[in-house]
């Protein structure tokens, strides 16, 4: 099947939204990286903040966001589950709060080619959302729940999903692709519980890598960063990720401020394959990238 990709351009509705400090302005590409880089240059990895413990979801039809959306809106939406387009706050008899600060999101429709209706090609594009909080909704219906559980015990039987051969011993953390085994430090020897499990975890998402021999150093960054993510997601889901003391130096923090500034594309492509290696784990269903909802 031929696929051909379009992109399509759709301005927010407030301009602050679009600005970037790149020559390509006006890519999704950018607007979304852009995010990224401007919580890392204020010495914040973003992936690295505690999110809300629900999914972030569309206020108006309820339907939870899926792929880097969902990261987007989790890392920057300040503890907000419930977002609304302008003219979806509008049409609930609301309006956004004059200084209201918006997010975007991004998404990818499938469209039948005019000339040949069994070809298809995509269409991205982004639009910007406002937390319910700043849309006028006193009377807005959330449906948040409330989840009691260990997190420790959560995260053991987390960990416990994993199939890959874990070995104890060392003073290092590894993946090793050609055995396809992990080695981990002795449990005593980590400052606190929850950094063990956020070491185990980022071993873990090394694991689930599809092709365990395609390891170039051009892709080294990416490899990490999906690691990263990965382990954040099992931590957040287990409700320890406020927990972990990370290494924020200001190496580690340059370090990915170069990579997303070399390469815009990465965070999306990083997001999407540490959702697909969650989802491996703990055998949800795949999650597609979005729909076209959001303009309404």
């Amino acid at each position: 099947m031929k696929i051909n990709l379009v992109f399509k351009k759709i301005y927010a509705i407030f301009p602050f939204v679009m600005k970037t400090s790149s020559s390509t302005q006006n890519k999704v590409a950018d607007v979304i990286a852009d995010r990224f880089i401007k919580s890392l240059e204020q010495g914040v990895a973003p992936w690295q903040k505690p999110w809300a413990g629900v999914a972030p979801s569309n206020g108006l039809t309820r339907k939870p966001y899926k792929g880097v959306n969902s990261f987007l809106l989790s890392f920057f939406g300040e503890g907000e589950n419930y977002f609304l387009t302008y003219k979806q706050a509008l049409a609930l008899g609301g309006q956004v709060q004059k200084g209201s600060k918006g997010l975007p999101v991004v998404f990818w429709s499938k469209k039948p080619r005019k000339d040949n209706p069994e070809e298809f090609f995509f269409l991205v594009r982004y639009s910007t959302v406002f937390a319910v909080k700043d849309c006028g909704l006193p009377d807005f219906k959330r449906d948040d729940k409330v989840i009691n559980f260990s997190p420790v015990e959560e995260a053991e039987k987390l960990a416990s999903l994993n199939t890959c051969p874990v070995s104890f011993g060392g003073a290092r953390a590894y993946y090793t692709p050609a055995s396809h085994s992990i080695q981990m430090p002795v449990k005593d020897s980590f400052h606190s519980v929850p950094n063990y499990y956020a070491t185990l975890f980022h071993e873990i998402g090394h694991s689930l890598k599809a092709d365990k021999h395609d390891w170039a150093r051009e892709e080294y960054a990416k490899e990490e960063l999906v690691a990263e993510l990965f382990a954040s997601l099992c931590l957040n889901s287990c409700g320890l990720l406020g927990e972990v003391n990370f290494n924020n130096s200001a190496s580690y923090l340059q370090s990915w401020l170069k990579a997303l500034n070399d390469d815009k594309t990465l965070i999306q492509k990083a997001c999407k394959e540490a959702l697909a290696r969650f989802e491996k784990l703990t055998g949800e269903a795949p999650q597609e990238e979005g729909n076209e909802e959001e303009e309404g």
